[in-house]
């Protein structure tokens, strides 16, 4: 079937022309329609409503409806053909589980071939209504023409001289033999063929939507996954937990665990050192010095003082080796850290007090006590002495503060092992007082 919609439109332009004319010239004598008069190329309007349709393009999708409608009823013997191998092959109620599922399947591309022969259908009918409605244009326009054809040459001419702005014997033909036609042919059979046209045509498209939405959306069943899923999700998390070991740098921060592990070795010893610090309080002169020099040089040294004990309790514990060969590894030290030092060593025994002033408190309260015990010089070389006695008491109490007439007393109870107690500037302990002023510089 041919569809030309451009090509059957053209073959009634040339009588659609001549109807033109003729209601134009009854319009100049006076003559009034809402359809027909309202502007020179109102006919053609009505006319050419399906002007540029392509009914070719419907062609094409029918056939392509038309051949997937073919494959979806191959498809639907395939699925009866395995359901009826699973039911003689498959028994059980698994079996059976699987042939249901086949069979609905079937069923299933069974409503899709449904559709689709019902959307051919539908496109088949928009396609034979449409050109129908064009055919029917140009026969009623060819049929109005046809009625004035044995006036068509004398009208023509009467309808054009009115045009023209003739006033004579062709306007009375046109009031006389054209209106009539034009009220009767082209207002009456032509314009209801025109409208009965265009309703035709909105009414075709109308019901081939319709026929294209009315079936519902086919569902076709998948069986369940039966692999793993997200097995490997829970992996990551132990990775971040093995990155928690990050904390670990923290831990380095303590400064002072060296004098602390002597310290617990040696609990008791550190007690009896204590009593040398009470020649401190008879000192009164360098004791105020002390508490005020000593929250600056902690706070500039850091670190530092813990080195410093460290070193010293090396020295004076090692007996034989009290050289200088230790101390100048520590480095040199102001000498107000001189009664930091004591502190330091004493903070040692309350590790949970780290604060200096707590420090500074301890021995004036040993001093408190000790206050009857006044000479200075002479108990710092009775001093030694006592050491001597617990020699082996001694050496575990490395850091233990042993007080001497200068402001450092720590280091006179560590090395009380050696021999040399009378000379004072010679003896280890006062090189370590010398040097030590040097390690805070």
């Amino acid at each position: 079937m041919t569809v030309d919609v451009t090509g059957r439109l053209a073959e009634g332009i040339g009588a659609l022309e001549n109807s033109q004319t003729y209601v134009q010239a009854c319009a100049a004598r006076g003559y009034h329609h809402g359809d027909l008069t309202a502007h020179t190329r109102q006919l053609h309007d009505w006319y050419g409503t399906e002007d540029g349709l392509d009914l070719t393009v419907l062609d094409a999708d029918l056939a392509a409806l038309r051949a997937i409608a073919a494959g979806c009823s191959d498809a639907r013997e395939s699925v009866r053909a395995g359901a009826a191998t699973l039911d003689g092959a498959w028994s059980g109620e698994s079996g059976g589980a699987a042939i249901a599922f086949v069979a609905r399947h079937g069923t299933a591309a069974a409503a899709v071939g449904d559709a689709v022969e019902s959307a051919g259908r539908a496109v088949q009918r928009l396609r034979d209504e449409l050109w129908r409605v064009v055919d029917e244009k140009v026969r009623a326009t060819l049929s109005a023409d046809d009625l004035a054809a044995a006036q068509r040459s004398a009208w023509l001419s009467a309808a054009r001289a009115v045009l023209a702005g003739d006033t004579g014997d062709a306007a009375a033909v046109v009031d006389s033999q054209i209106r009539p036609h034009v009220e009767s042919v082209m207002a009456g059979e032509w314009l209801s063929a025109m409208r009965h046209g265009a309703a035709a045509a909105a009414e075709a498209y109308r019901v081939a939507v319709d026929a294209l939405s009315s079936h519902p959306a086919v569902r076709f069943e998948i069986p369940g996954d039966f692999g793993p899923r997200g097995v490997v999700r829970a992996v990551p998390a132990v990775s971040v937990a093995a990155s928690a070991p990050a904390v670990t740098p923290t831990l380095p921060d303590p400064a002072v665990p060296s004098p602390a592990a002597a310290n617990p070795a040696a609990p008791g010893p550190a007690v009896a050192p204590v009593s040398p610090a009470e020649p401190l309080a008879a000192a009164p002169g360098a004791m105020p010095a002390a508490p005020m020099s000593l929250p600056d040089p902690m706070s500039a040294m850091g670190g530092l003082p813990g080195q410093v004990a460290d070193a010293l309790g090396g020295l004076l514990g090692g007996g034989s080796g009290m050289g200088g060969a230790g101390l100048p590894e520590p480095g040199p030290i102001e000498p107000p850290t001189l009664p930091e030092l004591d502190e330091k060593q004493d903070e040692p025994e309350p590790i949970d007090e780290p604060e200096s002033e707590e420090s500074e408190e301890d021995p004036v309260e040993s001093d408190e006590p000790g206050e009857p015990e006044e000479p200075d010089e002479t108990d710092a070389a009775d001093e030694p002495a006592k050491p001597k006695e617990p020699e082996p008491l001694a050496p575990s109490a490395d850091p233990e503060p042993a007080p001497t007439p200068v402001p450092e007393p720590v280091p006179l109870a560590e090395p009380v092992p050696e021999p040399v107690p009378g000379a004072e500037p010679e003896t280890p302990c006062e090189i370590a007082a010398d040097e030590l002023p040097q390690v805070g510089e």
